[in-house]
């Protein structure tokens, strides 16, 4: 239940360059040679730069008609409003990516069967679908609205790990408005209550995260020890996607300090995997 947009998209607010390959990506969403053929490099402001971002989304979209059949095929089974909240939850998170609309409308159902259900945990669920449509739409005084209130009854109904979701996803939001301080103060609070719990897959997110934090800062050195950690927890989880994410953060940051060597290295190690 945690929205991981800084493994997936590694940026803030679009710059010029960010929009440039938003342009980008809209010519490759549609074939996958495409794809594989114009993200490998670009020129931007004189420089060359790898940019297997763009692939991994673009691999991403392939995905997601399967994901959205899967899930609906099991919606149409599913008997319990539990099973229908956690379904419509999902189906939310995948039209996140897309489609505001659809994303919201699911969202909204979770919410409902969740509260048909009297579970706890789907209802904050359900909240917190509400603030990953408006987050991944950039509607972030909306997404913070929804996330504070998932995290407020996360915390009266003592769920350490959902107030921790709620608290991490806060600092995703103030990252992508450019409010790096405040992300990494929320990330902070975070970090030790996803090892008290043992939730490793959301500890692994949060030094993938953490990492685009100290690139951003130019602080390279702590950026890759970071993103190794999450590289660790996920190689460990057999997190593929994340995997992917953090090998093609990586290569951001080799970028940056001009090791291009090692830069097409991971690149190349991230698309294999998002081939396969």
């Amino acid at each position: 239940g945690v929205l991981n947009r800084c493994e997936s998209n590694s940026g803030i607010k679009p710059t010029t360059s960010d929009k440039l390959e938003e342009s980008v990506f809209c010519l490759l969403r549609h074939t996958r040679r495409m794809c594989l053929i114009f993200c490998i490099f670009s020129i931007v402001k004189g420089r060359l730069v790898i940019w297997f971002i763009t692939a991994f989304i673009g691999l991403q979209l392939f995905g997601q008609a399967n994901r959205l059949k899967e899930f609906r095929k099991e919606l149409i089974l599913a008997t319990s409003d539990s099973a229908k909240s956690y379904y419509h939850s999902e189906i939310c998170y995948v039209w996140c990516e897309s489609n505001f609309d659809s994303a919201l409308f699911h969202a909204e159902l979770s919410y409902d069967y969740a509260l048909k259900s009297g579970s706890t945990i789907l209802i904050r669920q359900g909240i917190m679908s509400k603030g990953w449509a408006y987050d991944w739409a950039y509607k972030f005084d909306s997404a913070k609205y929804f996330y504070k209130q998932a995290r407020t009854y996360s915390k009266e109904n003592d769920d350490l790990k959902g107030e921790a979701i709620a608290t991490f996803n806060l600092g995703v939001t103030h990252y992508y408005e450019g409010n790096l301080d405040s992300a990494t103060n929320y990330y902070l609070k975070a970090e030790p209550v996803f090892r008290q719990v043992g939730d490793f897959l959301n500890l692994s997110r949060l030094f993938n995260n953490m990492g685009r934090v100290y690139e951003k800062t130019g602080n390279s050195e702590m950026a890759l020890e970071v993103s190794r950690k999450s590289l660790s927890l996920k190689s460990q989880l057999k997190d593929t996607k994340g995997i992917i994410n953090s090998l093609t953060n990586m290569s951001s940051i080799f970028q940056r300090i001009d090791l291009y060597d090692s830069a097409l290295v991971y690149s190349e190690r991230s698309l294999a995997l998002a081939e396969q």
